[in-house]
């Protein structure tokens, strides 16, 4: 087995691999997304509905 995967970045040159492993600085726009808050609809509650029913008939196997 192989231990060492070197041929994948063979073509590629010192400076070519400085280029693309260098550090982005990215800024964070604090309070440019809100949140969106899920209402609970009557679709989730049928889901957890018939997820107990599943888990409840596989805990007698």
């Amino acid at each position: 087995m192989k231990k060492r995967a070197s041929t994948l970045f063979g073509c590629l040159g010192k400076s070519n691999m400085a280029i693309i492993t260098a550090e982005v600085k990215e800024t964070i726009a604090f309070g440019a997304a809100q949140p969106c808050q899920k209402i609970f609809t009557s679709a989730d509650l049928w889901q957890i509905h018939r997820q107990t029913k599943i888990r409840n008939t596989r805990r007698y196997f």
